[in-house]
């Protein structure tokens, strides 16, 4: 069910002063789930090559060479009784309380309801009168998760593991969920019908405010753009076709508004001649099952870093990898995917067309050649 958004300017409105606590805080204090146990995973060493220096990304992967098993916490979710849900998902307890683990406080989308008063309090905005709804809900939504990646490998993880760690009662939660325009709504619905789902969903816009008899708020299953938690990953990766073929797939950001690579039909045939085999994909034109069954498929996978990488969930471990990037944007998250999957994996960053982090970029011959030898070493076994 998609609710209707809230008139704004018709209600008045109610300022609070808050605390900011993480979840974690409150979990002495309220009943909870534990979603997953605490596990740790290895991020073994992964090639970076760079026309432009980044030392921030430098940085990163001193970090990542210095410590390569990464720990990740207990996963949990805290169960909250009456609490109101605004905006993109942030969550305020029945006691004024806002959970940090729910919002980006110098997000523009939340800027314009809550505002920063000193170390660990906020102000926010609200209506007087928020709609009360009965029963228990499951937050599946958060900043970013109008995005096919943050979607898929934050938000949708969190309904296999709650349906996993409730004894009972889960076909008759609510799903609190974003409504995304565009593509990403009917990938949603796909994506629903894919588990089984039974419960009622609602689909909640950025304008959203809801009070809720009873909230379940999942936390520590991944914290962007650092780790994903290998349970939220096997949830997703459980849901990947048998495979019937391997392929070699080129996927493409020529629709995209960031990131494009601008030489990318020379970078494609350059790796057409040596491998004729691979092809070159528009993910945005394909529904969920295509994509699905297309990356359960994959051999090997030369990508521009875009949403669409993130499928690279449902390919088979042990393949090979090679991310495509500007090189001032720093970002872990598609590394972080690809150690967890075991994959071979690549980064390679070129010049970019403006000083922008998301800005579109080209590769020099120099980089193509070592895409190419990348993917032409021999494998093991």
């Amino acid at each position: 069910h998609t609710l209707p958004r809230s008139d704004e300017e018709a209600q008045p409105q109610t300022l609070h002063d808050a605390a900011m606590l993480r979840a974690g805080d409150l979990a002495e204090t309220h009943p909870g789930l534990v979603l997953a146990p605490a596990e740790a995973y290895l991020r073994p060493p992964a090639g970076y090559l760079a026309e432009v220096r980044n030392p921030e990304m430098e940085a990163l992967n001193a970090r990542y060479a210095a410590s390569p098993k990464f720990h990740c916490p207990e996963a949990r979710a805290l169960i909250l009784e009456d609490a109101v849900v605004f905006d993109a998902g942030t969550v305020m307890t029945r006691e004024g309380d806002l959970i940090a683990d729910t919002f980006n406080i110098g997000n523009r989308r939340v800027v314009n309801r809550v505002e920063r008063r000193g170390e660990g309090r906020a102000a926010l905005s609200l209506p007087v009168n928020i709609p009360r709804i009965p029963g228990t809900a499951l937050l599946c939504k958060k900043i970013g998760s109008s995005n096919y990646a943050h979607y898929l490998l934050e938000m949708l993880p969190r309904i296999p593991l709650a349906r996993a760690a409730m004894a009972e009662g889960f076909d008759h939660l609510k799903l609190i969920l974003p409504d995304p325009p565009g593509a990403l709504s009917a990938v949603i619905t796909q994506s629903l019908e894919a588990l089984g789902v039974r419960a009622q969903v609602m689909r909640t816009g950025t304008d959203f405010v809801g009070r809720f008899e009873r909230l379940i708020v999942p936390y520590a299953l991944s914290h962007h753009p650092h780790w994903i938690h290998p349970a939220a990953i096997r949830a997703i990766e459980a849901m990947a076709p048998q495979a019937t073929s391997q392929r070699r797939l080129f996927i493409s950001r020529q629709d995209a508004s960031k990131r494009r690579l601008i030489n990318e039909d020379e970078v494609f045939a350059r790796l057409q001649a040596v491998f004729p085999d691979m092809e070159r994909v528009f993910c945005a034109r394909l529904d969920f099952a295509e994509q699905q069954e297309l990356f359960a498929e994959a051999r090997d996978v030369v990508a521009v870093m875009g949403a669409s990488f993130c499928n690279l969930v449902f390919a088979p471990r042990h393949g090979r990898v090679v991310c495509l990037g500007p090189g001032q944007f720093t970002d872990l998250f598609f590394r972080n995917l690809a150690a967890q999957k075991e994959l071979d994996y690549l980064e390679v960053r070129g010049t970019p067309a403006t000083d922008r982090p998301h800005a579109a970029f080209s590769l020099s011959d120099r980089m193509i050649n070592a895409t190419i030898a990348f993917l032409k070493e021999d494998r093991p076994g």
